[in-house]
């Protein structure tokens, strides 16, 4: 069986695992502990506005929920973020999480912000609506871990830019 990723093994059975890899029982151990620590996210957003000015702000309202484990839900502080296994990292390590909203096609970036959460976070990224050609912008945000590979979230939205309307100056009808 193919476990070219961390996948496949989460959705192995203990006994498949040990067929699959041949490892000794102190490693399968390790990679158990590893996959039950692996994180499992969901995203919703909300863009307050879609159709702005140029240069207006524009707030995308962030929502990031955890799927947990039941049996392990008396033990853990829910509102601490888990700590990641990385048995070779020099000290102990809480995940991390970085809210990211860009234009893929300009290669920009319009908003940057960490987060740190345990089962579940609610948030808003703030930025400037951009200030060029005015037209409809597809842009992405992203939900990525500093700890973990595999596990980002990316979702697309559109804003509707229009162009600023000096004063005194009639809006031109397209």
């Amino acid at each position: 069986r193919d476990c070219g990723s961390i996948f496949p093994l989460l959705d192995m059975e203990d006994d498949e695992r040990v067929k699959a890899l041949g490892l000794p029982p102190r490693k399968l151990a390790d990679l158990a502990e590893a996959c039950n620590q692996y994180p499992s996210v969901e995203m919703d957003y909300k863009v307050q506005q879609t159709t702005v000015t140029a240069g207006d702000p524009v707030v995308v309202k962030v929502q990031i929920s955890r799927d947990v484990d039941e049996d392990e839900d008396e033990e853990r502080d829910k509102k601490r973020a888990p700590l990641v296994h990385a048995p070779h990292y020099p000290k102990r390590k809480e995940e991390g999480w970085w809210l990211v909203v860009g234009e893929a096609g300009s290669n920009t970036l319009l908003s940057v912000k960490r987060v740190v959460f345990g089962d579940s976070t609610k948030t808003k990224l703030e930025f400037t609506a951009p200030q060029g050609e005015p037209r409809k912008y597809n842009l992405s945000l992203y939900l990525m871990s500093d700890s973990y590979l595999g596990c980002d979230l990316e979702e697309n939205f559109e804003i509707d830019v229009a162009p600023v309307v000096e004063e005194g100056e009639p809006a031109k009808a397209e």
